[in-house]
């Protein structure tokens, strides 16, 4: 069963690397992030779960996913993240287009989903959901690039999912857990075969690719401002099936469609449990940053179409999430402890803690 693409795996994975140096978390990280975490990740999994927590989980709002998608441009170009132009277009105009198109499926109110089927988008199939709206959404393909899975698994194998994290993982502790391996590939890593045929002409040189290595590093600073970034905006984490990478080593943000109006706690979780002394606080900045100028330019970005809806309060919305983004952000270590209200002088290593929450969170999904 798949992992849900949820903002709170970008979380984790900003909190890993910026205290994957010293291997050391807050001791409240198991009772308070943890709990959590899972209850972020299973609230989509058992919709008739009686725990108060997932419960709250369930009662967010879903963001419409054209105008989210929009509004997620306008802000990942502020932050210097380069992401792909979408355009809404109906089912009619999606079959003429030529095979350098990705289509989008209106799907139910905060989804869309590709159509992986037929051997161009002129086969595009109808979703009866979308039957309603008729609306699609689309963007070019970009010359040059590929899914950090299609470099992964057909190019350079060294930086899957699972190799990455088990050799940061290493030194910590010398001994391999083919166990823990194989769970931490279902949980970060995300494969997408049919899309292949999209990268066939992707065939970087030796002196590419290693541009290429280092720009899909988990732990890299240009994949964690766009952990940052997607975090900020509420949409699904970036794994290795929503980045491009070009030939140059650049990264590109796509499919920041789906995501939730947030109360908050996301931030205050990711504020607290961050090492602010790695370096790994910095790809926060950008975010920080930002004016509410910003995003009000960004929601007017958005289309005055029938697919994205109404968005009135929208601003107000992303301005307020920005205040207390800063404001956490400028929080001085002594402030942050009285947000979170737990003690911080106890520590646990991360990797115990990473092998318990894979552990528990795979065993709980295969028993739905």
């Amino acid at each position: 069963m798949a992992i849900i693409e949820d903002s709170a795996h970008a979380i984790f994975t900003i909190i890993s690397a910026s205290n994957a140096a010293t291997g050391k978390l807050r001791r409240g990280y198991a009772e308070h992030f943890q709990r959590w975490y899972h209850a972020r990740v299973l609230s989509e999994f058992r919709p008739n779960s009686t725990d108060p927590l997932i419960q709250s989980m369930r009662q967010r709002k879903s963001m419409n996913p054209f105008a989210l998608e929009f509004f997620a441009q306008g802000i990942l170009l502020r932050l210097g993240i380069r992401t792909v132009e979408p355009k809404i277009c109906s089912g009619q105009e999606a079959r003429s287009l030529p095979t350098n198109f990705v289509v989008k499926v209106a799907g139910n109110s905060n989804n869309l989903r590709w159509n992986p089927s037929g051997q161009n988008t002129r086969n595009v199939a109808w979703n009866p959901d979308a039957v309603r709206t008729g609306w699609y959404l689309i963007s070019r393909l970009v010359p040059d690039a590929a899914s950090l899975d299609f470099v992964a698994r057909r190019i350079i194998t060294s930086q899957s999912v699972r190799t990455q994290l088990l050799r940061e993982s290493a030194a910590i502790q010398a001994q391999t857990d083919q166990t823990l391996e194989e769970l931490i590939a279902q949980a970060l890593g995300k494969t997408c075969e049919p899309a292949d045929k999209f990268f066939a002409d992707f065939k970087p040189s030796e002196s590419e690719m290693e541009l290429i290595k280092r720009a899909m590093a988990l732990d890299g600073l240009p994949y964690l401002r766009i952990c940052a970034a997607r975090v900020f905006i509420g949409c699904s984490a970036p794994h290795f099936g929503n980045v491009l990478v070009t030939k140059t080593g650049e990264l590109v943000s796509i499919d920041n469609c789906r995501g939730y109006f947030e109360k908050g706690e996301d931030v205050r979780e990711m504020m607290y449990f961050i090492d602010r002394r790695s370096d790994v606080f910095k790809v926060l900045d950008g975010v920080a940053g930002l004016t509410e100028n910003d995003i009000h330019a960004a929601v007017d970005g958005i289309p005055r179409h029938p697919a994205c809806g109404l968005t009135s309060g929208l601003a107000d919305y992303f301005c307020e999430r920005l205040n207390l983004w800063k404001k956490l952000h400028a929080d001085t270590e002594r402030r942050a402890l009285a947000e979170m209200e737990i003690n911080p002088s106890l520590l646990c290593s991360s990797l115990d803690v990473c092998r318990q929450r894979l552990i528990e969170e795979s065993a709980a999904l295969l028993r739905v």
